[in-house]
């Protein structure tokens, strides 16, 4: 009885609205997915250059710092000192990582060489202020070349060891 007072025409337009919205619900979820996919990615391709980023500034500081100790280490010798303070190391690559933990990002031991690197790093940074807050108040004292001496073999040692460290993240695949 419907079919004869509206005829034909509304069935043919109620299934063409639904074939519409499917195909314009499906196109919506094939763009939602595809732009998901491209954002993670562009986020992850942030996120390894952020840490390098950091592994890179931390590695020049490295440098500076063990050579303005070996500088030290050779003037401490004839009991001559070396003013020039210690860099501090950058400490934001595990917080990235850890904020934005990606699997895709950071693969493999990748994230357990950053939290060593992390913490190397935090590591020496407490030295660095222990060094200085001595270099500071205790440059009076009898025994001050041969303490500034041990404080300096120290974190050259450590220096060793976080370089190490970088150098193996960057080597990870």
């Amino acid at each position: 009885m419907m079919t004869s007072i509206l005829g034909y025409e509304w069935l043919g337009g109620f299934v063409s609205g639904v074939v519409a919205t499917v195909i314009g619900f499906g196109f919506t979820a094939l763009w939602d997915v595809w732009k998901m996919r491209n954002d993670k990615k562009a986020k992850d391709d942030l996120l390894k250059k952020a840490i390098a980023e950091d592994l890179y500034f931390n590695k020049a500081v490295l440098l500076k710092n063990h050579l303005l100790l070996t500088q030290e280490l050779k003037s401490l010798k004839e009991k001559k000192y070396i003013i020039a303070p210690l860099s501090y190391f950058k400490l934001n690559s595990m917080e990235l990582a850890r904020i934005n933990i990606s699997v895709e990002a950071i693969s493999g031991n990748k994230l357990l060489k950053l939290r060593d690197i992390s913490f190397n790093a935090w590591e020496l940074n407490e030295d660095i202020r222990s060094r200085e807050n001595y270099r500071n108040t205790n440059n009076a004292m009898n025994t001050y070349a041969e303490n500034m001496m041990s404080f300096n073999g120290i974190i050259i040692d450590k220096l060793v060891r976080l370089g190490e460290a970088i150098d193996a993240y960057g080597k990870e695949p």
